[in-house]
């Protein structure tokens, strides 16, 4: 059954993967979002899909991560495959996005300077970017290499000051994706237990999660990505006092049991 899927598309939309991506082939880098738009509604058919894997389509869209915001976004499509996740990361795209992360938040910068460059679509950009990292470690040798090299690229550390940065609440709207995506990333480093390099930072990082996930102006979406951030760091006994002390109270005494009523609540 899978190979009769894999195999359909004579309606055609193989030919137009294929044009499509001849075109974003043929174009400047910066010329490229109008054929990388027309190929999202053809990358939600999982045939569509693979053809453009079996085209080279994840290589080339790698290297136009760092100048071509779309490319993100059909590589998100096509990382609903575990294939493909793999494929990414082999393609160099997770260096490219921890490259990225490492050139948006630079730990030299005073926290004012932090915030000036974290607004508008280069916010967006980078929460895309970040849930396409997340994205590929859904796969395990990916999560394990990316854990290897996070800690040299200073990964941590802009985490961290990512989810301290922003106001918290209704102000705070412009940061929302962007904080969801970095909870969503610490979730993915830190699971099975396996967060030595957050542990580190622990005091920091913990505060900075409690603090979102207890301030009812936070959007839903943004709570629940920082409270399955701490039930992943609380499954490590050298992270659980820094998440227990973290916060006002009660937020820091009951971090742990806060963290799974608000995913158990929202389970269906």
């Amino acid at each position: 059954m899978a190979k009769a899927v894999e195999g359909s598309g004579d309606d055609g939309s193989h030919d137009r993967v294929r044009a499509l991506l001849g075109e974003v082939r043929d174009s400047r880098a910066e010329d490229a979002g109008q054929p990388l738009e027309a190929l999202a509604p053809l990358l939600e058919s999982a045939a569509s899909r693979l053809c453009l894997r079996k085209e080279g389509g994840i290589p080339f869209l790698v290297r136009l991560l760092p100048t071509q915001p779309a490319a993100t976004a059909r590589l998100l499509q096509l990382c609903a495959e575990r294939r493909a996740q793999l494929e990414v990361h082999e393609a160099g795209g997770t260096t490219a996005l921890l490259r990225a992360l490492r050139a948006a938040v630079p730990l030299s910068a005073t926290k004012k300077a932090v915030a000036d460059v974290r607004s508008g679509e280069g916010d967006s950009i980078l929460a895309e970017q970040l849930a396409l990292l997340t994205m590929t470690m859904r796969h395990p040798e990916v999560r394990e290499a990316v854990r290897a090299v996070a800690g040299s690229e200073g990964a941590y550390e802009r985490l961290v000051a990512l989810l301290d940065d922003g106001p918290l609440g209704t102000a705070g709207s412009l940061w929302n994706e962007l904080h969801m995506s970095t909870a969503s990333l610490v979730t993915a480093l830190a699971y099975g237990g396996r967060c030595k390099g957050l542990a580190a930072l622990a005091p920091q990082l913990s505060t900075a999660l409690v603090t979102r996930l207890a301030s009812s102006g936070s959007r839903v979406d943004v709570r629940v990505a920082c409270a399955t951030a701490i039930g992943n760091l609380s499954t490590t006994a050298a992270m659980r006092p820094q998440l227990v002390a973290a916060g006002p109270a009660p937020a820091g005494a009951n971090v742990v049991k806060a963290s799974a009523d608000s995913v158990l609540s929202r389970m269906p």
